[in-house]
């Protein structure tokens, strides 16, 4: 689950007072926007956390639609963070690099 927690509002808050504009590329993301709008009273907790959680389940959807058309695609089960799915891509991609 997608939470938006009071550290990322206050990356938020210190990035803003480090004179950096809201209107900044990379407070187009996903979470980014939503705490401005938190920030700036256009939403409240509740609304910047469904939003965030909203717009990402989009953007993941959007993602697996395009991935599922591209060919030689090689999917792995888990999260990039596991020990056994790091070393299936790190063998997966060891095996590549050896037949090439």
């Amino acid at each position: 689950m997608i939470k938006l927690e009071t550290a990322h509002i206050e990356e938020v808050r210190g990035i803003l007072a480090r004179g950096f504009a809201a209107s900044a590329k990379p407070f187009e993301s996903h979470g980014y926007r939503q705490a401005i709008q938190l920030l700036n009273g256009e939403l409240n907790l509740a609304q910047a956390v469904f939003y965030t959680q909203r717009n990402t389940r989009r953007y993941a959807k959007r993602q697996m639609t395009w991935f599922r058309q591209e060919p030689g695609i090689e999917w792995f089960t888990g999260f990039g963070d596991e020990p056994q799915t790091q070393q299936a891509i790190i063998d997966r991609a060891q095996a590549f690099l050896n037949h090439n």
